[in-house]
């Protein structure tokens, strides 16, 4: 499978937006990050892997998640 063709949203941001085992990233609009959210899920669950420790900065974003895939230890950003 290709994940570049599969997964184009996600594709670039593993590549571009991982650190070690985590994944910081995010988009302009609520809608892209709900769509990148649902690859970057896909993506890893076809190599037998599953994302968790969601976190956001908006309800929308995690409201679809289950329980179990979000983090309750948050840290806050500074630009």
């Amino acid at each position: 499978m290709d994940e570049a063709n599969t997964f184009p949203l996600a594709a670039p941001v593993v590549l571009s937006d991982c650190y070690m085992d985590d994944i910081l990233s995010g988009s302009e609009s609520i809608e892209e990050v709900i769509e990148l959210q649902h690859q970057l899920i896909e993506m890893f669950k076809t190599a037998g892997m599953h994302l968790h420790k969601w976190c956001g900065n908006l309800p929308e974003i995690t409201s679809n998640l289950q329980e179990y895939m979000l983090s309750w230890n948050l840290m806050r950003l500074k630009r």
